[in-house]
């Protein structure tokens, strides 16, 4: 058996030898490391740097030939787009060309026609006034006249609509660029409107107010002149009756040809307007005459 202070040098002797061998075996461990690495990275620079790579050239000549096929692809779709486009632009103008004419042409019918209605409307006419008299065309040459048909026992659209003319008399009367106009009233109820009746029926609207009636034959002729509607109704137990007929004002310029008529839908302020611009387009219709 070894003595003691034998023992601890031989064991302090073997942790040396221990701590050498792991020093030395971590020398070799970062000598192989930093062997290895060296290389690898050379070898990483190396790759990256070199271009004389036939695969990477070939990958690249695929790449641009790709690119132009795609520039040629673009080319051939924005030629096609800007074809339809074209079309398709040049279709909306014809639309819009096309609809425009088609108005402008039903607006040229439309002003034939009307032409065409006015000269079948109107012409000379006579009848008996409210004081007996005949009395006409001739009589009111050089003079605008607004004329309205209707009779006597009319329970309320008469009666509204000859306050309306007397309202448009007023209003063209207080207007210095307008001319005066005469209002005139025409029974179409010859049976009961006598002369008589009439003066009494018209003194109620204004002592402007002229109230013309006349025989049968007479009324129907000024009637049928004027394109005018009316027809006798059922008679009731008292005898009694009502006339439809054509509620319509009608404009009569100083040469005693029709112009222009007015609904029951234009209110007075509309149709003084209206009778502004057909005095003004008969005067300058004159003026061009006379040169």
């Amino acid at each position: 058996m070894l003595p003691q202070c034998f023992r601890h040098r031989l064991l302090a002797t073997s942790s040396i030898g221990r701590r050498s061998i792991f020093s030395n075996s971590l020398l070799v461990s970062q000598t192989t490391l930093c062997s290895n690495y060296r290389p690898v990275r050379i070898n990483c620079q190396i790759r990256q740097c070199s271009s004389s790579n036939p695969d990477t050239e070939s990958k690249r000549k695929v790449t641009l030939n790709e690119l132009r096929r795609k520039q040629d692809d673009s080319k051939f779709l924005f030629n096609w787009r800007s074809a339809l486009t074209a079309l398709g632009l040049g279709g909306i103008v014809l639309a819009i060309m096309f609809r425009v004419r088609q108005q402008k042409d039903a607006e040229r019918l439309k002003r034939q026609r009307a032409a065409i209605g006015k000269s079948m409307i109107g012409g000379d006419w006579e009848l008996v006034n409210q004081d007996g008299q005949l009395q006409g065309t001739k009589d009111f040459l050089g003079k605008w006249l607004l004329l309205y048909f209707g009779f006597t026992h009319c329970p309320d659209i008469c009666p509204d609509e000859i306050e309306k003319m007397i309202k448009v008399v007023e209003m063209t009367e207080a207007d210095k660029e307008t001319l005066p106009i005469i209002p005139v009233f025409i029974s179409i109820d010859p049976e009961r409107d006598t002369a008589e009746r009439v003066k009494k029926y018209i003194k109620d609207f204004s002592n402007k107010l002229i109230g013309f009636t006349g025989t049968k034959e007479q009324v129907d002729k000024v009637a049928k002149t004027f394109r005018v509607y009316h027809s006798q109704g059922p008679r009731n137990a008292e005898d009694d009756y009502i006339v439809d007929h054509t509620v319509i004002m009608y404009l009569i310029d100083p040469d005693g040809k029709f112009i222009d008529y007015y609904g029951q839908n234009r209110t007075a302020s509309e149709i003084t307007e209206v009778i502004k611009l057909q005095q003004l387009k008969f005067d300058l219709g004159k003026k061009k005459g006379w040169w």
